[in-house]
């Protein structure tokens, strides 16, 4: 069964009721914890987030362009965000995907990582060494599904 969520002002594409039923219940936790984050925490993450906010206003201003992040990727993405605020791991960038999508970038010397939110629905976690092959996988729509990958780019990127 589909339904549609409201993200930055306007209805989403259709995405699974279990997301839905996970982003109700995490934010329903939200307003219960009102000093859920720290100061420190919201300011670190507050260009981030205007980040996403931008390439969202861009998608809405130009919607003829094809590659631009669908209202689905943008939802994920923004699903990401709130998990890596929540865990403390503040990505190195936001950027549009060359996928079509958007992705969120972490990089610690030689080591890089990223989660693609793509416009095909799909959600791809990325860690390389730039050496060796990287490895990709594959992520589920739903919230503890983008915990334990936010948890695997931690340990990856914090690794010695």
């Amino acid at each position: 069964m589909s339904t549609t969520l409201d993200y930055f002002g306007y209805v989403t594409a259709p995405v699974r009721e279990e997301v839905n039923r996970n982003y109700i219940r995490r934010s329903v936790s939200r307003q219960i914890t009102t000093n859920e984050y720290s100061n420190i925490s919201k300011k670190k993450f507050l260009s981030h987030i205007h980040k996403l906010k931008e390439i969202a206003e861009i998608k809405n201003q130009s919607p003829e362009i094809d590659d631009a992040p669908s209202r689905e990727a943008l939802f994920f993405a923004n699903l990401v965000i709130e998990q890596l605020q929540r865990d403390e791991l503040a990505p190195a960038k936001i950027v549009e995907s060359v996928d079509g999508g958007v992705a969120i970038c972490f990089v610690a010397g030689d080591k890089y990582a990223d989660i693609e939110c793509l416009n095909t629905g799909e959600i791809l976690g990325v860690t390389t060494n730039r050496r060796d092959r990287p490895s990709v996988w594959e992520i589920k729509q739903n919230a503890s599904e983008i915990a334990r990958a936010t948890e695997r780019i931690r340990e990856f990127i914090c690794k010695y």
